[in-house]
């Protein structure tokens, strides 16, 4: 069998299952995501076996990510901790890298603890392709905010992403000439 044809037959796929694009991502996300391997993903699990992943395709990975533009937190993190899971799956990276940018943006304009820590994971768990680069330099500020609240977790996945990014060239002087507020004088 093909693979052209494997994916066209697989009753499974949650964009089969939707089947009307346009809905918002609040009133499926739920429903679906308990009905598909992707429920265990989006509960907070660190990966998926492949025989739970193979009934999902690239096309389930692009609707999870279309979900990072729902106004709900929630979905969002959802989300993020979707693509994390399928983000050991080496056919799903690629796809999943695609949405890196709208993964830093999310960061970098909303202050959530636990958006931060989902975003932070998820770029954790995945090479960063270079086209994010110019992107990771205008988030340098906001990783250096995260480093100052008083998320311990949100902290450490920062901490991890930076000392990844300062093993690339490139990366390394945005690093170090990042501007960090000081710290407010207590009385």
């Amino acid at each position: 069998m093909s693979r052209a044809g494997g994916r066209a037959g697989n009753e499974n796929s949650l964009t089969q299952q939707l089947g009307v694009a346009g809905h918002t991502a609040a009133g499926y996300m739920s429903h679906f995501l308990q009905t598909s391997p992707l429920w265990k993903a989006s509960e907070g699990y660190n990966s998926l076996f492949q025989t739970e992943a193979s009934a999902c395709t690239t096309d389930d990975i692009m609707l999870v990510g279309s979900m990072l533009d729902d106004k709900d937190n929630s979905v969002r993190i959802q989300a993020l901790n979707t693509l994390k899971a399928f983000s050991g799956i080496r056919k799903f990276r690629l796809k999943i890298q695609e949405h890196s940018i709208k993964v830093l943006e999310l960061i970098s304009t909303i202050w959530d603890s636990e958006l931060h820590i989902a975003s932070l994971r998820l770029l954790n768990n995945l090479p960063l392709p270079d086209f994010a680069h110019p992107q990771l330099r205008r988030v340098m500020p906001a990783l250096m905010e995260i480093l100052q609240s008083n998320y311990i977790l949100a902290q450490v996945q920062a901490i991890r992403l930076l000392s990844s990014l300062a093993q690339k060239n490139d990366l390394l002087y945005d690093i170090l000439n990042c501007q960090v507020r000081k710290e407010l004088k207590r009385s």
